[in-house]
């Protein structure tokens, strides 16, 4: 997995979401997310916030493994866009 677009394109198609039935099940979750949001992640273009992890993991059903390689992963990704991982 290069990125978190693709990573969430794998997950989205294995649980059956397309991505305006998982802006859905975020929203029902507690995270007001869009449609158009989750395509813009996953597309590379953009990551959730942090307080949306917790909705991310409850609708995807991710083990305690899986969030924090997420968190990790979205850490990286922040830091790297802002120009800090290439120290």
């Amino acid at each position: 997995m290069s990125s978190f677009g693709e990573w969430l394109s794998l997950r989205l198609g294995a649980a059956g979401f397309t991505q305006g039935s998982f802006a859905a099940a975020m929203t029902d979750a507690g995270a007001g997310v869009s449609q158009q949001r989750v395509s813009l992640w996953a597309r590379g273009d953009g990551l959730p916030g942090r307080a949306l992890v917790p909705a991310l993991v409850k609708v995807l059903k991710l083990t305690e493994a899986e969030e924090l390689t997420v968190r990790r992963a979205m850490d990286a990704l922040a830091q790297e866009r802002r120009g800090l991982g290439a120290a």
